[in-house]
């Protein structure tokens, strides 16, 4: 695939993910379903609200959007917003929240 159309690191927020039960290991396996993932993190709010970020080696910038729209059909279209960092430094900073819940796929906290 044409580097310039791939997009490594991706954000993703869910808001009103708490009526939808969403645990961490099927959040995951949707992602790592849709891309091949370097790295997988999660964080879940107080609020209910669910960040995930990762980086990957495939998604396009033409279709990692919708893939993950449709990986996530039970959502209405403004409960996930989809966005594209340019680095994984940006995309810890948009997930990470000291008083959520954190989860990790070949990642800690202090590698962001």
């Amino acid at each position: 695939m044409n580097k310039s159309i791939l997009r490594q690191y991706i954000f993703i927020c869910i808001k009103n993910a708490a009526k939808y039960e969403y645990n961490f290991s099927l959040l995951q396996d949707k992602i790592l379903s849709l891309f091949a993932c370097e790295k997988i993190i999660v964080t879940r709010n107080k609020d209910g609200t669910v960040k995930i970020g990762f980086t990957n080696s495939n998604a396009s910038r033409h279709t990692a959007g919708n893939k993950i729209r449709s990986s996530f059909s039970e959502l209405k279209g403004d409960d996930i917003v989809v966005t594209f960092k340019r680095t994984w430094k940006q995309v810890c900073q948009s997930v990470i929240d000291e008083n959520a819940d954190f989860h990790s796929w070949q990642s800690t906290k202090d590698q962001c």
